[in-house]
């Protein structure tokens, strides 16, 4: 429910970032490209970012059993008020001082419930970091980036997309084409890539070359020196593989031998996360893991059935490259025989 209702409030932050990226350009020292970053991060991953941290809430939380039972007790006091009004609305001829009464009622659960919160926040920050998360804002962000690193982060809007852009010492906000015109894009790319026997390959150094322009461009002077990009994507453009968006000074790309291309990947590191937020918490997670006594590296390729080896199959021909001068350096290793009677897996 809280995943529906929020996809269906997204055209007000949409809305929000619009505006204070129009004050921004009228008054570019007041500050409100930072609050719309500021505003991005809580727009995205929302609902995935509250279960991520309520899937940690009793990991070594330590909070008081009694706080827990109210806090627990009046989550489903809210739930069953919640369920009575929607059943009581959905009825003929509705009790209108029954749903009065419902109504005071859950306005004086929500106090109460916000009491406690402020009470577990006082008495158990810890346990409270994890079950009442708060987005992170441009500074906090900047704690998470190294020298190394600049983080690109995308709010995709039917009317306009904005472009954020962070390092540990600079920051910038631009303004892009909107959602239809991005998914016309990615999707012309996405079939080049996928189908490159088709001819559809002749369009993508152009599709590629455009979407570079649009969506990395603005950012360049922050790209400058670093070797780690994060990518923070929305909308369409978790379809996208930023690795093949290419950087090459060429302005007509047409005719250009794509492996020629400058793409992104063989300048950065590349990786994505839903927000930072999200990211903060899986390394702050990750630090708590204890580490394994030994490193273990294994690979293999795997047989299944009686069928051909795996380079010779259809998903092992379809890996290849899309632009068929190269081909993937095959493992050495012997196969992994899963047709029974025992496996072998060669480590390294």
């Amino acid at each position: 429910m809280r995943a529906s209702y929020f996809s269906s409030v997204q055209d007000y932050y949409d809305f929000y970032l619009d505006v204070l990226l129009r004050l921004h350009a009228q008054l570019p020292s007041e500050g409100y490209d930072v609050r719309a970053m500021s505003g991005s991060e809580p727009a995205r991953a929302r609902a995935f970012l509250e279960l991520l941290f309520e899937s940690r809430t009793d990991v070594k939380s330590g909070v008081d059993p009694d706080l827990k039972k109210r806090e627990e007790s009046l989550q489903h006091r809210v739930s069953w008020i919640q369920s009575q009004l929607i059943e009581l609305q959905s009825q003929p001829g509705t009790n209108v001082k029954r749903l009065a009464l419902l109504g005071e009622n859950l306005k004086n659960t929500d106090l109460e419930r916000d009491r406690l919160e402020v009470e577990i926040k006082e008495k158990h920050p810890r346990y409270a970091g994890l079950k009442y998360p708060t987005p992170l804002g441009l500074e906090a962000i900047r704690q998470q980036l190294d020298d190394e690193t600049v983080l690109l982060e995308y709010f995709v809007g039917k009317e306009g997309s904005y472009l954020f852009g962070l390092t540990k010492v600079d920051y910038l906000a631009a303004r892009l084409p909107a959602a239809r015109e991005l998914a016309d894009r990615v999707e012309r790319l996405r079939n080049a890539l996928a189908l490159p026997r088709s001819g559809n390959l002749t369009n993508f150094p152009d599709q590629a070359r455009w979407l570079y322009q649009k969506l990395v461009r603005p950012a360049e002077r922050l790209l400058a020196g670093k070797r780690r990009l994060v990518v923070v994507p929305d909308g369409v453009l978790h379809y996208l593989p930023f690795e093949v968006l290419p950087r090459s000074g060429v302005r007509n790309v047409k005719g250009v031998d794509p492996s020629r291309l400058q793409y992104l990947i063989r300048d950065f590191a590349i990786s994505y996360t839903p927000s930072m937020t999200v990211l903060a918490n899986l390394r702050g997670y990750s630090s708590e893991r204890i580490a394994p006594p030994q490193a273990f590296l294994a690979y293999a390729d795997p047989i299944y059935g009686k069928g051909a080896p795996a380079a010779n199959s259809a998903p092992g021909k379809a890996i290849r490259s899309a632009f068929g001068a190269a081909t993937p350096r095959e493992a050495q290793a012997a196969p992994l025989d899963t047709t029974g009677g025992g496996t072998h897996c060669p480590t390294v």
